[in-house]
């Protein structure tokens, strides 16, 4: 499947790029987005535990390019910056505990290039197609304070996330930092309606990479059978104003 979304991916960029017609539409988006992953990890032998997460609030800004092939089948593609991540449920994590005041959240940023196959059946149009994301630094950040018995514990750390394109080597990453990999992968669908120069766009997306970065070790080893047997995928739910900045009829 990540196969064939690469070659998908690859075939309609070079549509896009090579002429399938100049562009018709030319916008710029904004809005907000909705961010969660699928986790499947196994933790201490236990393949049924999985650490609990939730959606995570971000925004997102971008422009987008609508190129007609025929008649109402059109080729939407464009350049955006996502907000994505999660957050940990910390009452699930610590049911134990009386009181739990803050949050604990993973940002992670990317710039993403969406490449969709879109009906026009004015005001509604329908997209959907591949997308190919390229990490840019974010933090995992952590503070709240839990109450047991009457006492608090705090936590609290920062720390800053990279992207690593390929395998990165642990021992370079400092004390306060981690990394996740760069590249992601996966599949987007919505539908829009638009109304003369402005348009409302509701859609969702899906990773079928995983964010689990390729690790190295001095010792010689790596984390393959880890991210073997681990996985974390973003999924990313948007909803977006667009507004027509020019158009060729």
């Amino acid at each position: 499947m990540r196969k064939l979304l690469l070659f998908s991916l690859t075939s309609l960029l070079s549509l896009s790029f090579t002429g399938v017609s100049l562009a018709q539409e030319f916008a710029i988006e904004g809005g907000v987005t909705y961010s969660d992953v699928i986790m499947d990890l196994e933790y201490e032998g236990d393949e049924n535990y999985t650490p609990e997460s939730k959606p995570k609030p971000g925004f997102y800004a971008g422009f987008t390019s609508v190129h007609q092939i025929q008649g109402d089948l059109l080729l939407k593609t464009g350049l955006g910056y996502y907000q994505k991540g999660y957050e940990w449920d910390l009452e699930k994590a610590y049911g134990a505990a009386e009181e739990i005041d803050g949050y604990a959240r993973v940002n992670m940023n990317y710039l993403v290039i969406p490449v969709n196959l879109a009906y026009d059946a004015e005001p509604l149009r329908i997209f959907a197609g591949p997308y190919l994301g390229l990490g840019i630094p974010g933090k995992r950040e952590f503070d709240f304070t839990l109450t047991y018995a009457g006492s608090e514990e705090e936590i609290e750390e920062t720390v800053d996330l990279y992207p690593a394109y390929g395998t990165m080597n642990y021992d370079d990453l400092g004390e306060d930092e981690d990394a996740f990999n760069g590249i992601d992968i996966g599949w987007n669908a919505g539908l829009g309606l638009h109304f003369g120069s402005v348009g409302l766009n509701a859609s969702v997306s899906q990773g079928l990479s995983n964010i689990i970065p390729q690790f190295e070790y001095e010792d010689g080893e790596d984390n393959s059978e880890f991210r073997e047997d681990n996985s974390i995928k973003n999924m990313v739910y948007k909803l977006s104003i667009i507004v027509k900045v020019s158009t060729i009829d």
